[in-house]
């Protein structure tokens, strides 16, 4: 993303968030914020619509106000509204990031994404979260993934720090260290006289 386009982002961002801890609806707008973006994932033309810069506004608005017009919050409905008209829709999936950021920050929250190879229990989920709470002192928000290539444990990625006990990735080490093994043998044999008699 361009410098200017971050910029931008970052100010839509600020100001939402800015509004909506004056009225005490950070978690509310982040909510529905991600909810939004579950639907242009699912119906990706919703999105381009709103992207299209040679539609007029009153058309565009007018999508807003049928689909989402009596499901958000006013102040994220009015949000949107500015996006279209700034033709900035472009931006909304930076603008939420970048949301969500602040409000964890002011909220005192850590973000944690947690891999493994089944899906995890709800009990198990908050059990990690607990574990993640005590260690960062910050409540510990987690999202799971399945990938079954990683085998078995679990890799969990909080803020810059990866945690990785994957089957997967432990079958990786112990080739390696066979491996290192294996041509350190090779090297010693190869170095014994008695192997060039």
């Amino acid at each position: 993303m361009k410098t200017k386009q971050l910029h931008h982002a970052y100010y839509y961002a600020t100001a939402l968030y800015e509004l909506a801890k004056e009225q005490k609806l950070l978690d509310q707008i982040l909510s529905e914020m991600e909810e939004l973006a579950q639907i242009f994932e699912l119906v990706p033309q919703a999105r381009q619509f709103l992207e299209l810069t040679f539609l007029s506004d009153d058309v565009k608005q007018a999508m807003l106000e049928k689909v989402f017009g009596k499901s958000l919050h006013p102040i994220l409905f009015f949000f949107l509204k500015i996006l279209v008209v700034k033709d900035h829709f472009s931006l909304f999936p930076t603008v939420l990031h970048l949301y969500c950021k602040l409000t964890d920050e002011s909220l005192g929250r850590v973000r944690a994404s947690v891999t493994t190879a089944v899906p995890l229990k709800d009990a198990e989920i908050q059990e990690i979260e607990q574990m993640l709470s005590a260690y960062f002192h910050q409540q510990a928000v987690v999202s799971t993934f399945v990938d079954q290539k990683i085998l078995g444990g679990m890799i969990v990625h909080v803020k810059d720090l990866w945690l990785d006990s994957s089957i997967a990735s432990h079958l990786k080490r112990i080739h390696k260290k066979v491996s290192a093994k294996a041509q350190e043998l090779a090297h010693t044999v190869e170095l014994s006289p008695d192997y060039h008699e």
